[in-house]
């Protein structure tokens, strides 16, 4: 490793303190474990791997669980993987959830966090009332950006009719008066569908399926996502060991207030799903190969698939943090460009960035990069025949549906600069970007203008800096696919969309896919 010869190594987000502690235990064989410092102890042992300390940092955790420190301990038991602390913990919110909600901490958790507190079956409340309650006043602690998910709450059995009941019964102040006059309205009413990863115009309805094409012969065909799969938000990668071709999924939601909280994998030999790692939180991330290794980024965190210990390790945060941002692997790194700021961003601002970073995982440090020229989220990265970084599409404005892009630039990793390269043919957020046989395709994504899906491909020559295609329907319907890519592709392949994921497959994996559906058609016939 290239630590070996260096005379400092920095451990970075490891405070100074605790770092201190744990290598004066070293040699004590003792250390001090209370409130103030369990979590971050918990943190820096974990990343070190000094197992008996990280088993007593859990213990005093779980003993030490209360309605004003239960969510706290349950995000950072979440960021480190530790499924049983966190288990523990939300049995806790759930059990006292009146105590709880009336915390700091139920305040400040995010939308899909209170859904899924609220939807969960477990939930133990003496009158719904109380829900709604809590609903509000989660409204109520910061309006400005939290009334954009009012008919995400209204879904929820336990808030619609209530929440309208309970602010009818509100004194009448400005506070009360200004509640009503956003909410109600809102609670009347039938709000769009949340836009899916995976989206079929002609039904309207998210689509459960990973789409497969051979560009060369223009057929398409799928396979099957796991059991009881309606995904809305996901990302993928995909990995060959020993000619088995292994997709990793995450990032999916079922109904209103269901989420995956698996990394799961595909084998195509098996054509079989597997869950094989918990993940933090609701998972909205994005998966990559790095060498031989998976990684996710996960609300600005890098975590890596440890498939000896089946869970997922902590290792860098990125020193901002960016939704809808644009990921590829080059030469070892992972690049991360764009996004917004937070998922209110893109009702209630125009708050996209044109910040890039670099993650480089033998160092596991974060290096800020020179900015994109234009500044965007919802686009694609892919690594082109040259070398360099290829960014597409996106939007720029609100509301974003609206404001999709065909612009497109390109990052040289070696000089840390930009180059402006020729607009797509069409304009599209969310779109595929991907590498086959050395050309670049983009495929499907959202067109401007309604929130509608797009089937189309269109071809980049990078020699020529010109586009083609646009217009050739590239699936049988449309499709939104973007979010990440598997860089480094050779020989002949075919595209793989996966919801918010392009990818390619060598071909010897797909004959053997086309095999089967053959065989499936053949039996059904």
């Amino acid at each position: 490793m290239k630590e070996s010869k260096q005379d400092i190594i920095q451990l970075h987000n490891v405070p100074h303190d605790i770092l201190q502690q744990l290598v004066d235990s070293m040699y004590s064989f003792e250390i001090t474990v209370d409130a103030g410092n369990a979590l971050l102890l918990l943190q820096a042992a974990d990343m070190l791997e000094m197992e008996q300390i990280v088993e007593a940092c859990k213990a005093f955790l779980k003993a030490s669980i209360d309605s004003i420190n239960c969510l706290t301990i349950y995000h950072g038991a979440q960021q480190l993987s530790f499924n049983d602390l966190a288990e523990e913990c939300l049995a806790f919110a759930l059990e006292h959830f009146k105590c709880v909600s009336s915390s700091e901490g139920f305040l400040c958790l995010d939308a899909i966090e209170v859904m899924q507190l609220i939807g969960s079956d477990r939930l133990n409340v003496e009158k719904e009332e109380h829900v709604a309650a809590a609903v509000v006043r989660w409204l109520d602690y910061a309006p400005k950006t939290r009334l954009p998910h009012v008919a995400e709450m209204a879904r929820h059995p336990r808030t619609g009719m209530l929440m309208a009941d309970y602010l009818a019964s509100l004194p009448d102040t400005s506070t009360s008066r200004h509640l009503r006059q956003a909410i109600l309205p809102v609670l009347a009413g039938d709000s769009a569908p949340t836009p899916g990863s995976s989206y079929d115009d002609t039904s309207g309805k998210c689509k459960a399926g990973i789409a497969c094409l051979d560009p060369l012969t223009s057929r398409s065909w799928s396979f099957p996502c796991p059991s009881q799969f309606i995904y809305r938000t996901s990302a993928a990668t995909y990995t060959v060991k020993n000619d088995r071709l292994l997709v990793y999924l995450i990032g999916w939601t079922g109904d209103v207030g269901t989420f995956n909280h698996q990394l799961q994998v595909y084998d195509a030999d098996l054509d079989q799903w597997a869950n094989v790692a918990a993940l933090p939180k609701y998972s909205y991330g994005k998966p990559v190969v790095i060498g031989d290794q998976v990684y996710a980024l996960i609300d600005g965190l890098v975590y890596v698939y440890k498939e000896e210990k089946q869970r997922m390790t902590a290792r860098s945060r990125m020193p901002q943090f960016f939704l809808g941002s644009a990921v590829a692997v080059c030469e070892g790194r992972l690049y991360v460009f764009g996004g917004l700021r937070s998922e209110r961003d893109r009702f209630s601002s125009a708050i996209t960035t044109a910040a890039s970073y670099c993650y480089d995982p033998a160092r596991n440090v974060w290096e800020e990069l020179a900015p994109m020229p234009t500044a965007r989220a919802d686009c694609s990265a892919c690594v082109g025949p040259d070398g360099l970084i290829y960014v597409a599409g996106g939007y720029t404005g609100v509301p974003h549906w609206n404001s999709a892009i065909a612009r497109v630039e390109a990052y040289d990793v070696r000089m840390n600069q930009w180059l402006t390269k020729h607009d797509m043919q069409c304009a599209r957020m969310e779109l595929g970007l991907v590498l086959l046989n050395n050309t670049l395709y983009a495929v499907g994504g959202c067109r401007p203008g309604g929130k509608k899906g797009s089937p189309a491909m269109e071809s980049y020559d990078t020699a020529t800096d010109r586009w083609t295609g646009c217009g050739a329907p590239a699936f049988h319907s449309a499709q939104w696919c973007g979010y990440g890519c598997k860089a480094g592709c050779k020989a002949e392949r075919q595209l793989v969309p996966c919801g918010r994921f392009l990818g390619v497959m060598p071909r010897q994996i797909i004959e053997k896919m086309l095999q089967r559906c053959d065989a499936a058609g053949a039996a059904s016939g």
